[in-house]
């Protein structure tokens, strides 16, 4: 039996004085106790707690600092100072509800020793959601005290910060009032991708700490949550749309406006994830091409007359320095999950040399990971997409990879290569709320790990200038300059 104590505790090894923590099935534990934490958890519903922990990381973590008031657009110049439960009862006399109304936080940016930025902070955890009066009251004594921006931030997820995820009523005066919105876990994500080993470690050891604790809270505290689950109105339209002949139930037309809504918060929760994912050596963010909407209502108005007309689901991702975006589709009809990537193949080569310039890369991720490439190679389609041709030829990918069964014609003009990866569900699984979001995300991620990373851009070649001759000794060249010089002498 282990007796790690049995020396005393000077000069004891410190990992193994961490396993006496532990035990096994033939060694019990030899010491208990907790590691004092700067942020014990306490309550996990505390919606203080986590808004003081946030804003005091926030004015102590400048690297922090900077990518919240990037999202935000919080002016990151001077000294920040934060504070929680702020009302103005004095300011706001006259005006009873507003007198009584706190702000979850208020953070100021004080230069010279003025106030020369603010926000107000609205703080939602759990499954509380943003209430439309009270952001509407907010809207308004925020004009009234000449503070311009209010961020709020729940589990809510929006396509991008300039999103707002509830309807607003927001009269014409007050307009001057700039609201952005995030979710806890985009916030963890960008905590979580500073105490990575990477281009945006935090410069100060004492502050790095506190960051690893915020991160440490963040994750226990129970307030954060993935969006890992389809509202219960997803069984009933993926039903509806999986019949092709079939018309669409007029009676479902709020459920499929609540199903395009999840879609969206999905396609935000993978960009995360993604970034997650990709940022272990450099930052590496991802977005969804559907961030460029500023207007909620409108991007779920297009995306559900593209659900009706094609009866599939579609994302696209932007991922930094990547070869190309990654296109992410579910089909109603098939039961399939689709990703896709589009690979422009190199101008300067011949048919055969385009082909081999892809095939190339298969063959790098091959190498770096056979066992999961081989699992997905069966789910793999290659299509050459050609200039000035209607079809496009599609080879599975073990086909691709054989010279012989590639018949392209020689004169051919490809444009570009496209990868697809298709994954079956059972109609069990592709209409369960929560295995269709597992298994979306599995996917997403194995395309991205297991083939999509071992592909390159192609870079043209140097351009190259005309073959010209060296010159003669310059003091035989006849010019008229040289022809006056000459007078001059």
């Amino acid at each position: 039996m282990r007796n790690t104590f049995s020396k005393g505790l000077i000069g004891l090894a410190y990992n193994d004085f961490l396993t006496a923590f532990t035990a096994d099935a033939t060694t019990p534990v030899e010491i208990i106790g907790t590691q004092a934490r700067l942020i014990p958890i306490g309550r996990k519903d505390d919606e203080m707690a986590v808004t003081s922990i946030f804003l005091s990381t926030l004015s102590l973590v400048k690297e922090f600092r900077g990518l919240v008031s990037d999202i935000a657009k919080l002016s990151k110049a001077g000294r920040l100072y934060c504070f929680t439960e702020v009302s103005f009862p004095v300011f706001f006399a006259n005006d009873p509800l507003k007198k009584n109304n706190r702000f979850d936080g208020l953070a100021v940016v004080v230069t010279s020793g003025r106030i020369k930025d603010a926000m107000i902070f609205e703080m939602k955890i759990g499954n509380d959601m943003l209430d439309s009066k009270q952001i509407e009251t907010y809207v308004d004594m925020a004009h009234s005290l000449g503070i311009h921006k209010i961020m709020s931030i729940s589990n809510q997820f929006v396509p991008s910060e300039n999103t707002y995820p509830i309807p607003l009523d927001i009269p014409r005066k007050d307009k001057d009032v700039v609201l952005s919105h995030s979710s806890w876990k985009r916030i963890m994500a960008l905590a979580m991708v500073l105490v990575k080993d990477n281009n945006l470690n935090i410069a100060d050891s004492d502050q790095a700490s506190i960051m690893e604790e915020v991160v440490r809270y963040m994750a226990d505290c129970g307030c954060i949550k993935s969006f890992d689950r389809m509202s219960k109105e997803w069984k009933a339209v993926a039903e509806d749309l999986g019949c092709l002949s079939c018309a669409l139930d007029a009676k479902l037309k709020d459920c499929y406006e609540v199903v395009v809504r999840d879609w969206l918060q999905e396609e935000r929760d993978i960009a995360i994830d993604l970034t997650l994912q990709l940022s272990d050596h450099e930052f590496t963010p991802v977005y969804a091409i559907s961030s460029k909407f500023t207007c909620l209502d409108n991007l779920v108005k297009q995306s559900l007359q593209t659900l009706k007309d094609e009866r599939k689901l579609s994302s696209e991702f932007k991922i930094k320095n990547a070869v190309s975006n990654l296109k992410v589709t579910a089909d109603f009809v098939s039961k399939k999950i689709i990703q896709s990537m589009n690979i422009p193949v190199p101008t300067d080569k011949t048919v055969r040399g385009k082909l081999s310039f892809v095939r190339a890369f298969f063959k790098k991720a091959s190498t770096a990971n056979p066992v999961g490439f081989n699992s997905l190679k069966k789910d793999i389609t290659i299509i050459v997409v050609m200039k000035r041709k209607h079809d496009s030829l599609k080879f599975p990918l073990a086909d691709f990879l054989d010279n012989d069964k590639t018949i392209v014609d020689t004169s051919a003009q490809i444009t570009r290569v496209d990868v697809q990866m298709e994954t079956d569900l059972s109609t069990k699984d592709f209409e369960s709320s929560t295995k269709f979001i597992i298994r979306l995300e599995q996917s997403v991620s194995q395309f991205y790990a297991v083939v999509m990373q071992y592909f390159e851009k192609w870079t043209p070649p140097t351009p190259k200038a005309t073959n010209i001759q060296p010159q003669e000794d310059n003091d035989n060249l006849r010019t008229p300059e040289r022809e006056e010089e000459k007078s001059a002498e």
